[in-house]
């Protein structure tokens, strides 16, 4: 009997194709079996959604598939991509494509000798009284199961990562698969390197992000293909992964923005862990310094359970010290960025042959060009803002950078509006290309390196800046936020928050909560292995948001920014969803995005739903690439109602712009 399939290629063709089940595998091809199957020159995986004996096509033109792709066996897994798929409002294939593209690409591949260094693992390590709390009431979860979300509430330095060790080790005992999610990729990596050192099953230990080596994606398939418990580290993609024996998720940072995905459909993959393990009947456990008010309002009201790590495991907190940048002394200064209680802090760390940790999170040489006579700012042709400036390392020459579509040009020798040349454009702010150049001059005696975008492009450029620092190599570390969490430099004793209120003016929400996160982790890189540190934080202008940035006084925030969110009913205490529309035509994008908002309006008034529509707006950067975009959002107590009027959004008529959903 012959048999066919309609499948849906996981990429290069977006309508699903009929193919013909040769007769040795007849009997392997089921609704929802992994296929690759011809597509002109290439081999393509496919997802089988139909069998019949009956093309819907000419079956004189239809080819057999290749062969089936062996997927692990996940009873669970359909299911719950669908589900994902079905509230994100896109095919369940891309999510899949996510996960198989991987076995099939060729990324970037760190070499296995770039490692970055720690103390071997001691079966004698003592833990702290509070450590001990935690695994004595974590582990056995670990070995029994059941859906137990647990915020693991620990200050820098408390020995989060010594937990998560003992848990792993507890769920490999048990047989099971540990799943653990970081913020960043380079994270992702130091942390590969320490389980693989310090834990007794390196074998077992496997990495998949962006980039993993093909040949170790590969490994960690046929161990996920023969049930093997094994630990898989990553950012976005592990939590997509089938796994049939899943026991474990570790987030570690929860709070970060890093777990919001860039391209659509932009997936929380912390909020989607939460989802994954509660679908699996597995334990999680959200670890930060800084917990999300999110995470800390579900702890406060019993959703999830809260544990503290309060005291650091060696050295002591960082004193605070505030500095003014703008005083009447500003002219005499070598730099109008180094205060004169920054520079002497330096000096001094200098000469005791301690490190120093400078924070700027900006890159680039400059903010901006702009012209001195009209003022105008050099603009991207493709995205809504202006370009960076950058200095060539070697020849010193600047050009200007879009940082969100890689646009280059060199610097214009006339002003784009008025055309006059007779003024060089300046240069306006400061980034780390910039502020690495000044404190060279300042202490040229010193090893000054920078971390950032531009100075890491290679994760293995970050490792091996990351390894000098640590050695004591380097006198003076600068960067951005690259720089802010995870990392263990034992003889930081200054950190200097270079600007500190650079990005308090960003229109969301979520804004100071994210700066005072981010100035609190950078903060606690001084003194994890000394008694006497300092923190100096530079402003323009003093905001009442730096008298929290002690370890100590981080819930004190919370609970007054909680407080205001509640008056305003902005998450925790109300559901907050973002519908982005885009279009390459400003024109069909404003005309279809005011008929969405209205068609929304006129369901909420006709089925009496609890939702506020407001919008459509711009964006604070409305064009990327070419393609406008604009936001409508829709807020609620509750979700439920929004995800009645979420489903309504799927019948309407035909769109020419793309609609994504993007919770909030």
């Amino acid at each position: 009997m012959i048999v066919f399939v309609l499948v849906r290629l996981l990429a290069g063709w977006r309508e699903p194709l009929w193919y013909r089940i040769p007769e040795h595998l007849q009997n392997k091809v089921v609704v929802g079996t992994f296929v690759d199957v011809p597509l002109r020159t290439q081999q393509i995986p496919a997802l089988v959604q139909k069998i019949s004996s009956i093309p819907q096509t000419d079956a004189d033109r239809v080819k057999d598939i290749s062969g089936v792709f062996a997927f692990p066996a996940d009873n669970k897994y359909h299911d719950f991509v669908s589900a994902i798929a079905d509230f994100f409002m896109v095919e369940s294939t891309t999510l899949h494509h996510r996960v198989v593209q991987q076995l099939h690409a060729s990324p970037e591949a760190l070499e296995e000798t770039e490692t970055f260094s720690q103390t071997q693992h001691s079966s004698t390590i003592t833990l702290s009284d509070e450590q001990q709390i935690v695994i004595n009431a974590l582990a056995p979860q670990v070995q029994a199961g059941g859906y137990t979300p647990t915020l693991l509430h620990g200050v820098t330095g408390s020995g989060k990562t010594e937990i998560y060790k003992q848990l792993i080790i507890t769920a490999i005992n048990a047989q099971k698969t540990t799943v653990c999610l970081f913020p960043e990729v380079t994270l992702a990596l130091q942390f590969e390197t320490i389980f693989k050192q310090q834990l007794p099953f390196p074998e077992r230990i496997f990495s998949f992000h962006s980039t993993t080596k093909i040949s170790e994606k590969k490994k960690l398939w046929q161990a996920l293909l023969s049930g093997t418990p094994v630990v898989i580290l990553g950012v976005h993609l592990p939590v997509l992964l089938p796994i049939p024996n899943l026991g474990l998720i570790l987030v570690d940072e929860e709070h970060e923005r890093g777990f919001q995905e860039k391209r659509h459909p932009k997936i929380n993959s912390k909020e989607l862990a939460l989802w994954r393990a509660k679908t699996y009947n597995c334990p999680i456990v959200l670890g930060s310094a800084t917990p999300s008010l999110a995470t800390l309002q579900a702890a406060k009201t019993g959703k999830i359970a809260h544990y503290r790590l309060t005291k650091r495991f060696k050295g002591k907190f960082p004193s605070i010290i505030h500095a003014k940048m703008v005083t009447p002394d500003k002219k005499k200064r070598a730099s109008f960025w180094i205060t004169p209680e920054l520079e002497h802090a330096i000096r001094s760390r200098l000469s005791k042959k301690e490190q120093t940790i400078l924070y700027l999170n900006r890159r680039g040489h400059s903010f901006s060009a702009q012209c001195q006579d009209c003022g105008t700012l050099v603009m991207c042709q493709s995205c809504s803002v202006s370009l960076t400036p950058h200095e060539h390392e070697k020849t010193r020459e600047f050009q200007l950078t879009c940082h969100y579509c890689g646009f280059t040009v060199p610097v214009p020798t006339a002003c784009t509006a008025c055309k006059k040349n007779d003024k060089p454009l300046l240069m306006k702010g400061i980034g780390t290309q910039q502020l690495t150049t000044i404190v060279q001059k300042m202490f040229p005696e010193a090893k000054i390196a920078r971390a950032d975008l531009d100075s890491t492009k290679q994760k293995r450029e970050w490792l091996a800046t990351a390894e000098q620092f640590k050695r004591g190599e380097l006198d003076i570390l600068i960067g951005t936020q690259l720089i802010t969490k995870g990392y263990h430099f034992p003889n930081v004793t200054l950190v200097g928050i270079v600007w500190a209120d650079l990005g308090l003016s960003i229109p969301d929400y979520h804004t100071r909560e994210t700066v005072l996160q981010k100035l609190i982790q950078v903060a606690g890189r001084a003194g994890r292995e000394h008694e006497e540190s300092d923190v100096i934080i530079q402003a323009l202008s003093h905001d009442p948001l730096f008298d929290f940035i002690s370890e100590e006084k981080y819930e004190e925030f919370c609970i007054t920014e909680l407080a205001a969110r509640e008056e305003l009913f902005y998450p925790p205490f109300g559901r907050f969803v973002q519908l982005e529309c885009v279009h390459s035509d400003e024109a069909i994008l404003v005309k279809e995005t005011v008929a969405i908002a209205a068609e929304l309006r006129q369901f909420v008034h006709d089925h009496n739903l609890n939702v506020t529509i407001m919008g459509p707006v711009e964006p604070v950067v409305k064009k990327i690439a070419g393609a406008e975009a604009r936001h409508i959002f829709l807020r609620s107590a509750t979700f439920g109602p929004i995800h009645t009027l979420l489903q309504a959004i799927k019948h309407q008529k035909k769109l020419r712009s793309s609609v994504f959903l993007v919770p909030t």
